[in-house]
């Protein structure tokens, strides 16, 4: 005990020093309080060279000669090495950098890499064993001058670097004051620290775990909730250790998440946290990465344990989240099998990882970032060329990977992951779609045909899930056989049916007042889908596209409660407004049995359409995510539809040239209308020629589907023999129309039309 009170006054001296706030400045070109010792070994001589020529630049800038200015400057950065940036930013401080910043050009970019050079040479320092070891010791050592100095040099300089010299000193001393020292020391170190902390949280000294836990507790960082969440489940730990992991979770989760931390399970919370790196949210309330971490020249790490050893990984800064929410994700699914979002993460995060770097196919974008230090542009350049080289590979083992993201989600009904998939697989150059797709079932089982999970979305999963199997497939390989190609003009056709009217959805067990209101909504204009109870209604609901509004019944079997609360908590459901048939006398305790979120009203008279229209008419704008994506994949169909060439394409539209002329005829969507009959021309499909003369002749149809009709009626006529009076007829009356497009398009038909003298006679010259 004669040891323990003058080491006790020492830590409630500390502290103090950590707990007062200590003023430093901080910009892009970072913070530096005090360098480590020894101080860098500069050439003294060089180091004062370039301060002379960095007084000239400022001198003559002060003059308005930016361009002799910019020359000094120049031969200021030449040959500088990371020591003498870091040496001459000691010697100066940051203003001379923030007003070369300002100038902008030349005078920022040079600024900015001696900064990335001055960082570079400082984090060689702060990364030193010895020179760490030797912070700790001074700071746990009986000198209060040293022992200050160090306290600002671990917090401000070293940072999230000291935690593993800090643990080992805590591992090594057996006095109490020492152990409040370190405890004080990181808890004072900053969310950069957080990741290494909860790293070490995986100890088998009880008493180390409990204070790491107060420690977290105290810094009340989104990313250590799951972890603690963890060790609050873990049986094997005592109850004191639970209850102290668990009320420290519990203080993050409300801080964050707004809700006891009871609510989620650790692998929820593992997910939560997965979701919000791949979303990459750096604002919001669920904060996984601090503003620390966004400024200039940040190193990206990830800790690890080795030989129980804190070890910490560089990352690339483009694939830091993807590395994150894939770790978090995993750790999600070790815990819990079934946790199908987790492993929706899992599979989107793998997939983005792939694409936006391990592959490195976004480096050109990346290039063209003006934030960029040359250093970094250098590092970009050299990987790019890397990449160039061995593209062939890189793109064979990132479409692998997407196709095997792709199974996986199929194999688990993640219809999000699924379509993401894709459409990162149909952004891969397409000099690589040659032999990865089977086009037999022999080939499945070969190694080279990985590509059968697209070929096998054709049949599984929801609606749009095959759609954009379909797009996919028809974009990248049109010109080869495939399995159930056939499928694909199907599917095509299909999606370009999926819009139109807004979309309602009855769930009505009585069949007389169900009919009512069906007509009601159908004289208003609405598309409307009737199911009798609630597993129907979920089942529809929850399908693709889903509906726009949801009209339910007060008095559904086995509750309509449990229908709204299924649809309010699916994701995919979440915002679909629900309107509730409820009568008159019981409005009132309808009104607060359902007060749900999701619930927008309540519709006493289906019969009485002036007053349904205006209570409707709020959500006639589809605004949902399925509505979204519903266009999204419409407007992709049609695009894919009409770039097919007959003679280029193995895909065969000839069979549905009925439902071609149906979709352009209809009300649809006007991209799919014009999509369609473009199809038609290009496939030259004579049973489409007076369809295509109705509309080119309609005024009132819209422009481009009357220019996509001219198109069609030319490429039809090409093939005849001649061109029946009434088809030559519309043609010359569409010569006179006022859109400049459509007159242009009809000329170009006749143009090429195979017309009678007689008939070529009667066109007008001008």
């Amino acid at each position: 005990m004669t040891l323990f009170w003058p080491r006790f006054t020492v830590a409630l001296l500390m502290i103090t020093l950590f707990c007062t706030p200590i003023f430093s400045t901080s910009d892009v070109l970072g913070q530096d309080e005090a360098p480590l010792e020894p101080q860098l070994d500069a050439a003294q001589n060089d180091v004062e060279a370039r301060l002379k020529l960095l007084d000239e630049v400022q001198g003559l800038l002060r003059e308005n000669q930016p361009k002799q200015a910019e020359v000094k400057l120049t031969e200021f950065a030449r040959g500088m090495t990371p020591e003498t940036a870091l040496a001459v930013i000691r010697k100066v401080g940051y203003e001379p950098f923030d007003n070369l910043i300002k100038q902008g050009g030349g005078f920022r970019r040079i600024a900015l890499n001696t900064s990335a050079l001055a960082r570079k040479a400082k984090f060689r320092e702060i990364t030193d064993p010895e020179a760490i070891r030797q912070a700790v010791n001074d700071f746990l050592g009986e000198d209060v001058e040293k022992m200050s100095r160090a306290g600002r040099l671990l917090k401000h300089s070293i940072g999230e670097f000291s935690v593993p010299y800090l643990l080992e000193a805590w591992s090594k001393t057996g006095d109490y004051g020492v152990k409040v020292q370190i405890q004080v020391c990181l808890g004072s170190l900053g969310p950069r620290a957080v990741p290494p902390i909860i790293t070490a949280l995986d100890t088998d000294d009880a008493v180390l775990r409990a204070t790491l836990i107060e420690v977290l507790s105290q810094h009340g960082d989104w990313r250590a909730a799951a972890k603690l969440r963890e060790l609050a489940e873990n049986a094997h730990l005592t109850r004191e250790t639970r209850n102290a992991a668990m009320n420290a979770c519990d203080k993050i989760v409300k801080k964050h998440a707004g809700l006891a931390a009871s609510k989620y399970s650790a692998s929820e919370l593992y997910t939560m946290i997965a979701e919000d790196y791949l979303a990459n949210r750096s604002k919001s309330v669920r904060n996984v990465i601090p503003r620390y971490y966004l400024n200039e020249g940040v190193r990206f790490l990830v800790w690890s344990k080795h030989d129980g050893t804190l070890v910490a990984a560089e990352v690339p800064r483009f694939a830091y989240n993807y590395e994150m929410a894939i770790r978090m994700a995993a750790r999600a699914v070790e815990l819990d099998p079934a946790n199908q979002s987790a492993l929706d993460v899992l599979a989107c995060a793998r997939l983005a990882e792939v694409i936006g770097g391990r592959i490195i196919l976004d480096y050109d974008d990346a290039m063209n970032n003006d934030l960029l230090t040359e250093m970094e542009r250098n590092e970009i350049s050299a990987a790019l060329e890397d990449a160039r080289v061995k593209r062939p590979q890189a793109v064979a083992l990132g479409l692998r990977s997407l196709c095997g993201a792709l199974r996986l989600a199929l194999k688990y009904h993640l219809d999000e992951a699924a379509v993401e998939c894709m459409n990162a697989i149909a952004r891969v150059p397409a000099a690589a779609y040659r032999d990865f797709i089977p086009a037999t079932e022999e080939e499945i089982n070969d190694e080279q045909k990985y590509g059968d999970a697209l070929t096998l979305a054709l049949t599984v999963g929801s609606r749009r899930v095959r759609y954009r199997a379909a797009v996919t497939l028809a974009r990248i390989a049109a010109s080869r056989q495939f399995i159930n190609m056939k499928l694909v003009p199907e599917l095509l056709l299909k999606a370009m049916k999926e819009t139109g009217a807004t979309r309602v959805l009855v769930v009505h067990p009585n069949a007389e007042a169900c009919n009512t209101l069906r007509l009601s909504l159908n004289a208003l204009g609405y598309d409307t889908i009737a199911v009798k109870d609630i597993n129907e209604g979920i089942a529809r609901a929850t399908d693709f596209p889903a509906p726009d509004i949801i009209i339910a019944h007060n008095e559904l079997e086995l509750g309509t409660d449990h229908l709204i609360v299924t649809l309010r908590d699916n994701r995919s459901t979440a915002e679909t407004p629900i309107m509730i048939v409820s009568t008159a006398e019981s409005l009132e305790p309808d009104k607060l049995r359902f007060s749900y979120p999701n619930v927008k009203g309540f519709i006493i008279d289906p019969a009485d359409q002036k007053t349904l229209e205006r209570q409707l008419s709020a959500f006639k704008a589809p605004c949902s995510w399925e509505a979204r994506q519903n266009q999204t994949t419409v407007r992709d169909a049609a695009e894919v539809l009409a770039s097919l060439d007959p003679s280029r394409t193995t895909i065969n539209l000839l069979p549905h040239v009925d439902g071609l002329i149906a979709l352009a005829q209809g009300k649809r969507d006007l991209t799919a209308r014009v999509s369609a009959m473009v199809a038609l021309g290009n496939w030259r499909c004579g049973s489409a020629l007076k369809p295509a003369g109705v509309i080119l002749a309609d005024a009132t149809s819209p422009k481009d589907l009357r220019v996509a009709a001219a198109h069609a009626i030319g490429r039809i006529l090409m093939d005849g023999k001649e061109v029946d009076e009434e088809t030559f007829g519309i043609l010359l009356a569409a010569l006179k129309s006022r859109a400049a497009a459509v007159s242009a398009a009809a000329g170009r038909a006749l143009a090429s039309a195979p017309l009678s003298t007689e008939q070529r006679s009667r066109i007008p010259r001008e």
